[in-house]
């Protein structure tokens, strides 16, 4: 197992999700916010029974970690496998959902969507809440509960990854659901925009990326083995070592750190 520790906040892990999660204690991370691979056009994993075989157990595990929710992005074709697994988990607390939409002026819910003319198109985002006393205190400023995040999407070109999200839609999601210094957790780390955005708003993070897989070789785009865990260790790398860092919905809202520092009261 690969691993790396970025000044002992920014953690990443090459190594599959499942074995990671298996030695992690209960409740030992603040939140758990992930982008579950489907729709990326690899045989593996753009299979709809390898995702409903693989689904409980990544909520499940991601509810034991987590002190209080799993936020996931999910295909929306997907959604009655992901509902159907939640009413199967067994848990002691009752679980509380919420939920929130992407919605996108270029792209679709799905990779290579760009290619095919299909504009204007939403993904759907659910918190689930093992702990609402808690995650009923976050996102105060969201109206009935509920809210749309309106971004571009993420050319893959940019980071040789299919399925990027934006940095300034995941900030908009831990602003809502974590303070700083809390430890945000992503066991399907892709283009590290999660641990990228950690880093905007002075959180911790724990990122879990399994590709490239080993005894292979490493491929471009769309390939069977590609270098995501290489490319996300250097695009947060360049993050932790940039001089500026952005707080706010748009990448336009630049400040410097001892701006950022202030504002979180040190």
């Amino acid at each position: 197992m690969t691993k790396f520790n970025f000044d002992k906040k920014h953690l990443i892990i090459h190594n599959k999700r499942e074995r990671i999660t298996a030695q992690m204690p209960d409740n030992s991370v603040d939140l758990v916010l992930e982008d579950p691979p489907f729709g990326v056009r690899v045989e593996d994993w753009d299979n709809k029974e390898h995702y409903i075989r693989q689904v409980r157990g990544w909520i499940a595990s991601g509810l034991r970690i987590s002190k209080h929710a799993v936020i996931w992005f999910y295909a929306s074709r997907m959604a009655r496998y992901v509902f159907r697994a939640i009413e199967t988990i067994d848990t002691k607390e009752e679980l509380h959902i919420r939920y929130h939409t992407w919605r996108k002026p270029l792209g679709s819910q799905y990779a290579g969507a760009s290619n095919n003319n299909m504009f204007y198109t939403f993904e759907p985002i659910i918190v689930i809440s093992k702990k609402w006393s808690i995650t009923n205190k976050y996102g105060g400023n969201m109206p009935f509960g509920t809210d749309d995040f309106t971004y571009r999407t993420v050319s893959h070109k940019q980071f040789g990854h299919p399925t990027t999200k934006p940095v300034p839609l995941i900030r908009k999601l831990m602003g809502h659901y974590s303070n700083k210094d809390e430890i945000i957790f992503d066991g399907f780390g892709g283009s590290f925009s999660m641990a990228v955005a950690a880093v905007d708003m002075g959180r911790r993070s724990m990122t879990v990326e399994q590709s490239p897989l080993p005894g292979l070789p490493i491929t471009d785009y769309l390939g069977n083995n590609p270098d995501y865990f290489g490319k996300g260790k250097i695009r947060l790398e360049n993050k932790i070592n940039e001089p500026l860092l952005f707080i706010g919905e748009d990448e336009q809202d630049v400040i410097t750190e001892l701006d950022t520092i202030n504002m979180f009261g040190e």
